[in-house]
This record gives structure tokens, C-alpha cells and sequence, in this order.
């Protein structure tokens, strides 16, 4: 299982320090977490930043777009050059939309991934997945680090993987919210390939030692 450490929670004058470190460790990816203050009630940096973030890391870039103008911002993102751009199902209320905005980042040779919120069941998206390299489910409400796994979580990604598995998907799957060593113990068992990790990885007393027990 692969581990993408967030941005968040550090503060934005300490972030880019923050990456620099955590880059050295055994980490797949640099989580981006992009907030506008309105699809999530917080706020961070946005596209202007994603140059200074791939100058001190040599980890790809994996986005997640938490922001409602999505067809207005997400071509910045494209010209940025990163590895990943997650957009969010509940921030584009047009299949037809979605669809297009997924398969023009696909055409750039950029992961095209879909979010889902919590409390947005799996059947809604069926029908999108053919577009979709990566799927994020969401196992906490977008926005706030610090927040407890929702254990309802856990039977959305087993109905998942089993959807994935019986029609020969190649999505990659994708967890972020309140994942710790323990919780990502069970995840390894469902068959998810990325956790994404912010507080606990943040927090915790010995960074190289909190990656291992996610990874091993």
C-alpha cells in the first residue's frame, strides 16, 4: 500500500519546510490538499503555490481539488505538470461535465481522479468509472484534519474493491480522511492501493517510524 502524506495541517509558512522532510521519507506521494473557503469551509493555497511545492520535493504531485469551480481552475493544475488532479463528484452536478473535465485531464497524461463525500453512495458513480484512474473516497467529512475514521467507511470499500475485481477495473483506489496505523491495517485487507495521511503523519513522535507501521 502506497502513502500520500498531505499538505495539511501544517500552516502555509511551514508547509513547504514540512515537505522537504517528509520527502526523505518512505512516502509515494505529496498529498495537495486544495481548499477554497466554499466546497469546504477552509481555506489554503491554490495553483500559484504548486511550482514552489515540486521545486523542494522529488515525490509526484497527487491533487485534490476541494474547490466549487472546478471547470474554471482545474486546467491550471494541468499545466503544472503533477502526477494526479482528484476533482469532486458533489462539485459538479452534470455527468455529462464530469465526464469531459476527466477525459481532458486523462489527454494530458495526467491520473484523472474522482472524490466522493462520505454520504454519496457508490451506485451514483458507477456510470462515471470508465473516466476515472484513481477513485477517493472520502472516510471523513472534506476539510478539517484531526477528524475520526468513519467506520461506515470500511463497507463502502469492500462494495467497491468487489465492484472492481468482478468487472475488471483498473481504478486505483484511493482513502483519505483519519487514517492511522491501525486503521490502515484493515485498508490493506480491502485492497486499497493509497492511503492519504495528514495528522497522524503530522503528529507523530517519530515521522520514519509512523510511515512504517502504515506501509509494513
Amino acid at each position: 500500500m502506497k502513502v500520500s502524506a498531505s499538505t495539511n495541517p501544517p500552516i502555509e509558512s511551514q508547509m513547504l519546510s514540512y515537505i522537504r522532510e517528509v520527502s526523505q521519507l518512505d512516502i509515494d506521494y505529496i498529498h495537495c490538499d486544495i481548499m477554497d473557503g466554499h466546497f469546504v469551509e477552509n481555506k489554503t493555497y491554490d495553483y500559484n503555490l504548486i511550482d514552489d511545492i515540486m521545486f523542494c520535493t522529488d515525490k509526484p504531485l497527487d491533487v485534490h481539488l476541494m474547490i466549487e469551480n472546478v471547470e474554471q481552475d482545474y486546467t491550471k493544475y494541468i499545466k503544472c505538470g503533477v502526477e494526479i488532479i482528484t476533482i469532486h463528484y458533489e462539485a459538479i452536478n452534470d455527468d455529462e461535465k464530469l465526464i469531459k473535465i476527466l477525459q481532458d485531464i486523462s489527454s494530458h497524461s495526467i491520473k484523472a481522479g474522482l472524490a466522493i463525500k462520505p454520504n454519496t453512495p457508490f451506485d451514483r458513480i458507477k456510470n462515471i468509472l470508465d473516466y476515472v484512474d484513481l477513485l477517493l473516497v472520502m472516510s471523513v467529512e472534506p476539510g478539517k484534519s484531526y477528524q475520526t475514521f468513519i467506520e461506515d467507511t470500511f463497507e463502502k470499500l469492500k462494495e467497491i474493491d468487489d465492484y472492481r475485481i468482478f468487472n475488471n477495473c483498473n481504478f486505483i483506489l484511493e482513502v483519505d480522511g483519519g487514517v492511522n496505523d491501525k486503521i490502515a491495517k484493515k485498508l490493506k485487507n480491502i485492497k486499497v492501493d493509497i492511503v492519504v495521511v495528514g495528522g497522524y503523519l503530522y503528529s507523530s513522535n517519530s515521522r520514519e517510524v509512523g510511515i512504517k507501521l502504515l506501509k509494513y
